[in-house]
């Protein structure tokens, strides 16, 4: 995740704020892993951003980037 933000961060289509949420949710997942077991419920909040909302977040930026190209 942290790669995929910085790849976002030099596209002018998903720009700096995209970036700039994945490498910082890919740093909390990183510190996570390493500070905190994975059982534990501290983690679980960024497991829930981290693996659901930010790629479902992601998922309907492209889609409709994606749309917006067939229609032009």
């Amino acid at each position: 995740m942290i790669v995929l933000g910085v790849a976002m961060l030099k596209t002018p289509t998903f720009g700096k704020v995209f970036g700039a949420i994945s490498v910082v949710i890919g740093l909390i997942g990183v510190i996570g892993l390493a500070v905190i077991s994975i059982d534990s419920g501290a983690f679980a909040i960024f497991a829930i951003l981290g693996f659901i909302v930010y790629p479902v977040i992601l998922g309907w930026k492209v889609y409709s980037l994606s749309r917006a190209n067939k229609e032009t």
